[in-house]
């Protein structure tokens, strides 16, 4: 029912495209020299016809692609990517989908062909971020060497500067890992120029700082993300484990609970309440030891 539903909407777009067509070039026919311009027409018109539906078609291998992904069948995925390619050249999503592919498989080296292809296609600010998927998901997906990491990010940044989302995710990648903290610092604050209210920006200056050992300005930060993206468990662990850092641990408790309440499978979140009930108990336990004998 649908494949036929699907045949007459196409038999039914082309009626009206040919409608317009005889429409639009009627005039050129009766004009001087008509002929050649109305030939001229036609090959135009064919060209975008054709370029229409080539576009349509690399858009439903796109989808099906997006399906067996989500079924984690990456040899059906990649070849409706690919013949995505070969329909529409340009398309962003299917050179971001394949990107993905390769790198999910470790396969650093087809991610990398595929990039290189897409540069004769997309146009530079599409291409840096690409590329800054490309270092996403090597810095939080699929475990990959720093250095590979690092290339795409810079690359992505080397073809438009501006790009906030690589600066930011760069930044907060290496302060993840605990490294170049500086120039993680640095990066962050850049982002937050082009973006001063993008919540996830300021949990990563926060987070920084944090890993710098700088929990007072951890705080500051960190309390102003959770202000404006108070529904995000990764912006109330990191919340939480500032309180922890500068000695609030009734309000650490309740950060950790909520990052929970948000998302029950938060690993961070977890551990550190467990580790904060731990160390609570200690404390409890040292409480009712005797101080030693009354004189």
């Amino acid at each position: 029912m649908r494949r036929r539903l699907r045949k007459l909407a196409n038999a039914y777009a082309c009626f009206l495209i040919a409608i317009l067509f005889i429409i639009g070039t009627f005039p050129l026919v009766s004009s001087e020299r008509g002929e050649h311009k109305c030939i001229q027409a036609m090959r135009s018109f064919a060209t975008n016809v054709f370029g229409i539906f080539n576009r349509l078609n690399a858009s439903r291998h796109v989808r099906a692609a997006e399906r067996m992904l989500s079924e984690g069948n990456l040899s059906g995925a990649e070849a409706h990517l690919q013949n995505a390619l070969k329909l529409d050249p340009k398309s962003f999503a299917a050179y971001l989908h394949l990107v993905t592919l390769h790198l999910i498989r470790k396969d650093v080296k087809g991610a990398d062909e595929v990039l290189k292809r897409a540069k004769a296609y997309l146009p530079t600010e599409q291409l840096s971020y690409l590329y800054t998927t490309a270092g996403d998901c090597c810095a939080f997906f699929v475990p990959m060497d720093v250095k590979v990491m690092e290339r795409y990010y810079r690359e992505a940044l080397k073809l438009y500067p501006k790009n906030a989302t690589a600066l930011n995710n760069y930044g907060y990648a290496l302060a993840e890992r605990g490294i170049k903290l500086d120039e993680a610092e640095r990066m962050i604050k850049s982002a937050l120029k082009l973006e001063p209210n993008n919540a996830a920006f300021i949990d990563s200056l926060g987070w920084v700082y944090y890993k710098q050992g700088r929990y007072d300005e951890a705080v500051k930060w960190l309390e102003k993300a959770v202000g404006l993206q108070s529904n995000d468990a990764e912006l109330r662990y990191h919340l939480g484990m500032a309180y922890i850092a500068v000695g609030r641990i009734d309000e650490a408790r309740l950060q950790l609970e909520e990052a929970l309440r948000i998302n029950p499978k938060h690993v961070g979140a977890n551990e550190a309440l467990k580790e904060l009930e731990r160390e609570q108990e200690k404390i409890r336990q040292r409480e009712k030891e005797p101080t030693g004998e009354m004189a």
